[in-house]
């Protein structure tokens, strides 16, 4: 157990067997340690496996999207091929047909900033969306995302903060449609920021049928899944509760 927590020095990827190691899989059979290229590739259509990043010393938290890995809609899990030239022909601030909002950002953060979990614009929908206890390990645990396409996925495996990408082509449906499409439940209809997986809604009602469990200690089981030593860093928001 001990010599899982951490490979011997220089280890290479044990798939590709060139580049060296920097992610390794929690929930894959064996938790082999990948180079970006192979890991990415492997959990292409895998998104809620959770992972850590090989920081040189240690094995430390980290989010798909870190990876590249990244939800897709419309297409069956590929990449719409129109939003290739989407940066250049859509103006900043502005909303497609499908409903999504072009903010033209993307970053990732780890210590300090946030992600804005109304897709901006807080006060077009009367009130002010944010991280609970978001203010206090803003410097340990899971990092901060922000910027373009971040969502907040609920999932029985936890809750995964990734980068959903919706179908902007001609005649394409509502993103929320999209949603459901790909098996996500969306908690609202505009500017989509938090889903729900079909899998964890039955795998939360199948909870409360037989072991009678309340919303609020399901979501705390699921933040501790994600985070067990820094649960309070897993973002979730004041607002889905009231």
């Amino acid at each position: 157990m001990l010599v899982n927590e951490a490979p011997d020095a220089g280890v290479q990827c044990q798939s590709c067997k060139t580049r060296q190691i920097a992610w390794r899989c929690l929930d894959c059979l064996g938790m082999t340690d990948q180079c970006t290229d192979c890991f990415r590739d492997h959990h292409r259509f895998l998104p809620f496996h959770r992972l850590q990043q090989w920081s040189g010393s240690y094995f430390q938290p980290a989010w798909m999207c870190q990876v590249g890995v990244e939800i897709h809609l419309g297409h069956g899990g590929n990449a719409c091929p129109t939003r290739r030239d989407w940066a250049g022909s859509i103006p900043t601030g502005t909303e497609t047909q499908a409903g999504y909002r072009f903010d033209g950002t993307a970053d990732i953060e780890r210590n300090g900033g946030d992600v804005d979990d109304t897709g901006g614009d807080v006060d077009d929908i009367g009130g002010e969306w944010v991280d609970e206890d978001d203010e206090d390990d803003e410097d340990y645990g899971l990092p901060k995302l922000k910027g373009d396409d971040v969502c907040i996925v609920v999932d029985k495996s936890g809750v995964h903060r990734i980068r959903v990408r919706p179908c902007v082509c001609h005649g394409c449906p509502p993103m929320d449609l999209q949603c459901l499409d790909m098996g996500l439940f969306p908690a609202s209809l505009r500017r989509i920021k938090t889903v729900f997986t079909f899998a964890v809604l039955d795998d939360f009602r199948m909870d409360n049928l037989e072991c009678k469990t309340a919303g609020l200690n399901y979501y705390n089981k699921l933040r501790r899944l994600t985070s067990n030593e820094f649960p309070r860093s897993v973002p979730v928001c004041r607002l889905c509760f009231t």
